[in-house]
């Protein structure tokens, strides 16, 4: 319990909640595909050499580059728009 008591604590706690909710909602709306590239290439990366990091690192940007998610994020930035992603 904090200085404040336990009406603190529990007005804390609710914005945490709704602080992780807000960045949960982000990352859903953003290019999941993308982002499940990213976590697989950092989990490589501790036990990759750097060539083979490269190269993963070069097939997952090429295998990005063949989504709607990833000429969605091109077109938006083009057109200086948000973007509109749709996991696809």
């Amino acid at each position: 319990m904090t200085r404040g008591g336990i009406a603190l604590d529990q007005a804390v706690s609710a914005v945490i909640g709704l602080r992780r909710m807000a960045l949960a909602q982000k990352l859903a709306a953003g290019p999941t595909q993308a982002y499940g590239r990213i976590k697989a290439l950092l989990g490589a990366s501790l036990s990759n050499t750097l060539s083979a990091q490269l190269d993963a690192e070069r097939d997952a940007f090429h295998a990005s580059t063949r989504t709607a998610d990833f000429s969605e994020g091109v077109s938006a930035f083009l057109e200086k728009r948000p973007t509109r992603f749709t996991g696809q």
